[in-house]
């Protein structure tokens, strides 16, 4: 399953690439910047992802937003984290066999 992650810090994107590939996921990513092509290289990872993970706490309001307005129009619902380590993802990939569709990881 390709799973696209919104935001976070870019020095974690290897270990959670890593930590994705040997649970048999691809990790795709997305810095939140929304300059020059940001805002197309957005909706191509979100497009691409089975499920998205839209990290709040480092993240842009406007690449939240329209994160969240991406989804909304494609019939989606973002996965939304405060923050996003190699530990919450790794619990996050552990409960992918439930329903992830409607799922909300909003941990403090």
């Amino acid at each position: 399953m390709r799973i696209a992650i919104i935001g976070g810090l870019g020095r974690s994107e290897p270990i959670l690439a890593r930590l994705a590939g040997a649970a048999g996921h691809e990790a795709l990513f997305h810095n939140g910047e929304m300059g020059a092509r940001g805002v197309r290289a957005l909706e191509r990872v979100i497009d691409n992802a089975e499920v998205v993970v839209v990290v709040t706490d480092v993240n842009s309001h406007g690449s939240v937003r329209l994160a969240r307005r991406f989804l909304r129009e494609r019939g989606r619902t973002p996965v939304l984290m405060r923050r996003c380590g190699a530990a919450r993802l790794a619990g996050f990939l552990g409960g992918l066999g439930s329903d992830v569709a409607g799922s909300r990881a909003d941990a403090a």
